[in-house]
């Protein structure tokens, strides 16, 4: 999946990957856009209580989710594993970072999410 721009998936119409493996031939990735540093997501940094901005924030703090990187959170009562794409000002910001629900996909189990 590639993303010109963080608008392109925010929290109030995020978009949902079905069947990503992290794995195959191709390598399932998330393409951010060039602002976004490359990174291999490994772990979840939290869960929220809900998909709300502030539960999110909660969980995507200013130290856990430095600017133009992503980070892997859970939400509960969701499947799968979210990703969050930072716009470039520490911590989660609604109307700026991007959210990717990645369905049935449990990062702390299953091989890296590839950004």
């Amino acid at each position: 999946m590639t993303y010109n721009s963080l608008g392109e998936s925010l929290l109030t119409g995020f978009d949902v990957i079905q069947g990503y493996s992290g794995t195959g031939a191709s390598l399932d990735s998330i393409n951010a856009p060039g602002s976004i540093a490359a990174i291999n997501l490994t772990a979840s940094t939290g869960t929220a209580s809900n998909l709300s901005a502030a539960a999110i924030q909660a969980v995507l703090t200013a130290t856990e989710f430095a600017a133009n990187t992503a980070a892997a959170f859970k939400v509960t009562g969701q499947s799968g594993t979210f990703i969050a794409l930072n716009n470039g000002v520490a911590g989660f910001q609604a109307a700026s970072d991007a959210i990717i629900q990645l369905s049935g996909y449990n990062i702390d189990v299953a091989p890296v999410v590839v950004i």
